[in-house]
């Protein structure tokens, strides 16, 4: 660089040495910058972002060194390991067959993370010069060349000279994650078939992978998964949480999702953790609901505590001699009616039975019109991600509803049956 590391003792340096309109990094930029954090508080809010756009160039100029020393590393490496080999040593045994062991000593890391790092040297070195030239001049760092260099490891030469092109001129000025996607998608333009073919090798990886969260918590993940079923399996989630969440369920919709999840593999139903619904206490009053409905009368609204077709006087009953609650005689009863003229049942048990109150206590199977309490529209029970019918509850294919709700009896069917069958 042309111009003084400062201008006089107690100066910092001025904003356009770090802007992105100056030099390529170098040791000058690097004494610069490590001047200015010498002294930050002589930095206005220009030069303080400056400064810190010095240091990230200075970061990815950094990894271009690291690249050109891996690759170099690597070709001495190889060319060893071929001499070796022509020179008949036995496998295991040749020079230079373990780069990546050696790398990953050095680096304090695996060998398996230092053959990544290899492949991609050798990738970025030897095939794609748009790419080094953007990392040499500070204007692509390491995530967006690992970016590159994945989209292009598998392609020609050819193919990798017209990738590392686009893909350095579009790097520097656009957010990672829509690199990723550019280059996604020019590969699949580039290469269809070689795209297809990896993705079905991939599927031989296909694993399970535990982890530790920074927290201390853990993360559970399936790796290399059909997309489209991985796709439909999130949509599942989502949608019974949604339902969960509407029924009750505490807790955030992605709270309730991981919930979910582990259920699921556990083989335990989510809905067993909503709180069961209190019983309702049963009414004191009348068996009909309502004091409104009796026909004795007198009732001053706490509860008859009589029955609906007891409506005659007491003392006045032939049978007001008996104790309540203290059952008749089968055989008295049968003999009654003989006396009376009327046809014995031999089972003691009318087919008809009538309503003291008037009222039948079967309604009839043949009224159709009449509709079934209960039977809502299904249209005014849906809620977001709910299905018509189900009122919040668990969805069809799952287990019974164990929350402690009562599931309504069926409606008892009225079955006239002929009076021959029951005289045999």
């Amino acid at each position: 660089m042309s111009q003084p590391a400062s201008d006089g003792p107690g100066r910092v340096p001025p904003w356009d040495a770090f802007s992105e309109g100056a030099p390529a990094p170098d040791p000058e930029l690097a004494a610069l910058l490590g001047e200015a954090v010498a002294d930050l508080r002589q930095l206005d809010d220009a030069q303080l972002l400056g400064a810190g756009s010095a240091a990230r160039r200075l970061q990815a100029y950094a990894v271009y060194l690291e690249m050109m020393t891996v690759a170099e590393f690597a070709r001495r490496r190889r060319e060893q390991f071929e001499a070796s080999k022509a020179r008949g040593d036995r496998v295991r045994s040749r020079d230079g067959e373990y780069p990546a062991e050696e790398l990953g000593f050095e680096m304090t890391a695996t060998a398996y993370s230092a053959a990544i790092l290899i492949d991609m040297a050798r990738n970025i070195v030897g095939r794609m010069p748009s790419t080094l030239a953007g990392m040499a001049a500070g204007r692509i760092d390491r995530d967006r060349a690992r970016t590159i260099s994945n989209a292009t490891l598998h392609l020609s030469d050819e193919l990798a000279a017209v990738a590392d092109k686009v893909l350095a001129e579009a790097a520097p000025d656009i957010r990672l994650a829509d690199l990723q996607q550019k280059a996604a998608r020019l590969e699949a333009r580039l290469d269809p078939e070689g795209v297809q073919a990896r993705k079905d090798e991939a599927r031989r990886d296909r694993r399970v992978e535990l982890r530790r969260e920074d927290s201390g918590a853990a993360s559970l993940a399936g790796r290399e998964l059909d997309p489209a079923e991985a796709l439909a399996g999130k949509a599942s989630i989502d949608a019974e949480a949604v339902r969960l969440r509407n029924a009750g369920m505490d807790g955030t919709l992605a709270q309730i999702r991981a919930m979910i999840l582990m259920d699921r593999i556990h083989q335990r139903s989510p809905w067993d953790r909503l709180a069961p619904e209190p019983e309702p206490e049963p009414d004191d009053g009348c068996s009909h609901g309502g004091c409104d409905s009796c026909s004795h009368g007198g009732c001053d609204g706490s509860g008859c505590g009589a029955t609906c077709g007891d409506s005659r006087d007491p003392a006045a009953s032939p049978d007001a001699s008996q104790s309540v609650g203290q059952e008749a005689d089968p055989g008295q009863s049968a003999d009654a009616e003989v006396e009376a003229g009327l046809p014995a049942d031999p089972y003691h048990n009318d087919p008809h039975p009538q309503d003291p109150c008037g009222d039948d206590q079967f309604p009839d199977a043949g009224d159709d019109d009449e509709e079934v309490a209960g039977d809502d529209d299904d249209d005014e029970e849906e809620d977001e991600g709910r299905p018509a019918g189900f009122g919040g509850g668990p969805p069809p294919g799952s287990p019974s509803d164990r929350t402690g709700r009562k599931t309504p009896a069926p409606a008892l069917i009225n079955i006239t049956v002929p009076a021959g069958t029951l005289l045999g």
